[in-house]
């Protein structure tokens, strides 16, 4: 197996975690605003559902799908820059070149 294999199936493994990580927090999140865990979690799992068949469907960037689901002074925006505020794609990032070190 090349190194570049490698990464590849030990990036596969990272983001599963990561995905199970997101769904965990944002389950958690709605279980804080009063909606019940088991309803929260399958949401949660639908919504990133349906945020990857419209990335399959329309081959456009992640950034893209984001500007279309945002409004002016609108909650999605302000939840997004309360995320990144908190460090989000930096953890993400580092947590995927931490298996590097």
């Amino acid at each position: 197996m090349s190194l570049y294999d490698f990464s590849l199936y030990v990036i596969v493994f990272l983001c599963i975690a990561y995905a199970f990580l997101y769904i965990r927090a944002a389950t958690e999140g709605c279980v804080e605003m009063g909606i019940y865990p088991d309803i929260a979690k399958e949401e949660v799992i639908q919504t990133l559902s349906g945020a990857i068949e419209l990335l399959e469907a329309n081959n456009l960037h992640p950034e893209v799908e984001i500007d279309k689901v945002n409004s002016c002074g609108g909650i999605t925006i302000k939840g997004l820059n309360e995320m990144e505020a908190n460090g989000f794609t930096n953890a993400v990032i580092k947590g995927l070149k931490a298996y590097n070190l």
